[in-house]
């Protein structure tokens, strides 16, 4: 069975797409009309947990409206090049099927921890239908094993400070913040004390504000004992670059657990 990027189903884009659909407020049946009604099932497909019984292989569905002749949607892919590799450039749907699929193969042993992203974008607006998503970003990582380092603070020039559990992974330096400014949205990083990667974008959005972008401009270690991480930072909305109704530079502050070293 078919490993997915997304729980959304097939269902509910059918629902949404629809056999038939509304043209200046009249329907029209989709043998009149040969565009293929295509559509990914969101913007972004994030998939944090590969592992090895997936084989070394993932696919990635695209889904369309209309299903009476066979049809084929080019896309163009970049990003992951040396680490998964695309079985082919179109989805090829069979005639009366509503999703096709891309697999994309991996070698689980050699791959990295750091999350890999993929875009991938139909080559022709033409194939896509006009409420749907005619290009997506695939956000890939190898699952790795946390376990927790206790109880640490969070200090953030937005948020506040509050005590906050932060995690390790067993691979190497790669820690996990949970829930770190909202409820479900996890902060993770690479961090050996000589270098700082930052995979997670995004805070999360709860009612009232953000989602915010967190843009790294500077770091550095402000104590060994307990280890403190001082991360200074432009916040934005996300999808505007400049955007004017950011809050500026501010800063962002990991207190590791007491005790905690680096290895």
């Amino acid at each position: 069975m078919k490993k997915l990027l997304t729980y959304i189903t097939a269902a509910a884009l059918l629902i949404s797409l629809g056999s038939c659909s509304q043209e200046d407020g009249s329907l029209y049946d989709f043998t009149l009309d040969p565009s293929t009604e295509a559509t990914f099932a969101a913007e972004e497909l994030s998939f944090d947990g590969l592992t090895a019984d997936l084989g070394g292989k993932i696919s990635v569905p695209m889904y369309r409206g209309n299903t009476a002749e066979a049809a084929s949607v080019p896309v163009t892919i970049t990003g992951g090049e040396g680490t998964f590799t695309p079985s082919k450039s179109t989805f090829d749907f069979a005639a009366g099927e509503n999703v096709a699929y891309i697999d994309f193969t991996f070698d689980f042993e050699t791959m990295s921890p750091a999350p890999v992203t993929i875009s991938i974008v139909a080559n022709n607006e033409e194939d896509i239908s006009d409420n749907g998503y005619g290009a997506t970003e695939l956000v890939l990582q190898k699952q790795l094993t946390y376990s927790s380092l206790g109880i640490g603070y969070y200090y953030s020039a937005f948020g506040g400070d509050w005590e906050q559990e932060i995690l390790k992974a067993e691979e190497g330096n790669y820690f996990l913040i949970p829930s770190a400014w909202v409820s479900g949205t996890d902060f993770s990083f690479y961090f050996d004390g000589q270098t700082l990667d930052w995979y997670t974008p995004s805070t999360g959005y709860e009612s009232g504000y953000g989602p915010f972008l967190l843009n790294i401009l500077s770091w550095n270690v402000v104590s060994q004992s307990p280890l403190t991480l001082y991360l200074e930072v432009t916040y934005n909305l996300a999808g505007y670059v400049d955007d004017p109704f950011g809050l500026g530079v501010g800063y962002e502050v990991i207190e590791f657990p007491e005790g905690f070293t680096l290895q």
